[in-house]
């Protein structure tokens, strides 16, 4: 029996196309499904229609292994016209076979989908959001294009990009923010870490990041770097890394579990320095 596609489908379609990969408990997140059953049986019936196509999720532990959904390349031009999309315009990627780097590539859209749904809650807040993999109208990704080339002398290359605005507002905030899954120890790639913190500092002393505003027709006088942890004792040594080499305000940390589209704006950011915990946003901006 023929699949008949709906308006949901293409709406996961264009998910696809925007994120690259994604889980069913992603797609649930995006509020495209109600529960993960649903997602799954979808993504089952989308993936015997040849629509999409899929692999394990690198998986350790108890309960249901996961996988990691993604287009079907030979359906990629049969999507695009139905999404009224034009093939040039796409660049289609398929999700790395890498475990760490698969498992990176899903922090970093988790993330992002946090970001987006916490302005959609707020009623308030606006994000244009780049995430490092990110993949804009057949060229390099507009990330790599833009800021890595920018930061050959800082040897540097975020995990993504935030531009956070505000309704009725002009005012806009330069947001870059990198995820700390803890799959090395702090000993072993202290210097590394630390070498990457002290590129953001250059970077703002330098002033790189005015050249940002050609992205997002707006002059930055700063940003600040999100630095999203996955363990407590993480945590404690990157704030301590960052809280003797940092300029206050420069680095913000909170731990993963901490994060959800209703907290993201609350006091649950650490800023080296500064006693207890900041919102992201000041007093009284945020519902």
């Amino acid at each position: 029996m023929e699949l008949r596609l709906t308006q949901r489908d293409l709406d996961c379609f264009k998910e696809f196309l925007d994120l690259g990969c994604l889980t069913a408990k992603q797609l649930v997140n995006l509020s495209l499904f109600p529960n993960e059953k649903k997602s799954r049986d979808r993504l089952r019936r989308l993936n015997q229609a040849r629509y999409v196509e899929y692999c394990p999720k690198p998986y350790l532990g108890p309960g249901r292994a996961e996988y990691v959904y993604y287009l079907n390349d030979k359906k990629i031009s049969e999507i695009l016209s139905l999404l009224g999309c034009v093939r040039q315009d796409v660049y289609f990627t398929k999700p790395s076979a890498h475990s760490p780097i698969l498992l990176h590539h899903l922090a970093i859209t988790d993330f992002v989908i946090c970001v987006r749904e916490a302005c959609k809650q707020s009623g308030i807040y606006g994000a244009e959001i780049i995430p490092e993999f990110k993949q804009i109208a057949g060229r390099i990704s507009k990330l790599k294009k833009t800021i890595a080339q920018r930061f050959i002398t800082t040897e540097i290359i975020p995990d993504g990009l935030i531009c956070l605005s505000r309704q009725k507002e002009d005012r806009k905030s330069l947001l870059f923010f990198e995820i700390y899954r803890g799959t090395q120890t702090i000993e072993s790639g202290e210097r590394s870490i630390q070498h990457k913190l002290e590129a953001y500092i250059t970077y703002g002393k330098r002033g790189l990041y005015t050249s940002l505003s050609d992205l997002f027709s707006y002059s930055f006088k700063g940003f600040r770097v999100l630095l999203v942890v996955y363990s407590v004792s993480y945590l404690e040594k990157l704030k301590k890394i960052c809280s003797e080499i940092a300029p206050l305000d420069l680095f913000w940390l909170a731990l993963n579990e901490d994060i959800t589209p209703t907290t993201l704006f609350k006091p649950i950011w650490h800023v080296p320095g500064k006693e207890g915990l900041k919102a992201l946003v000041k007093v009284g901006e945020s519902r």
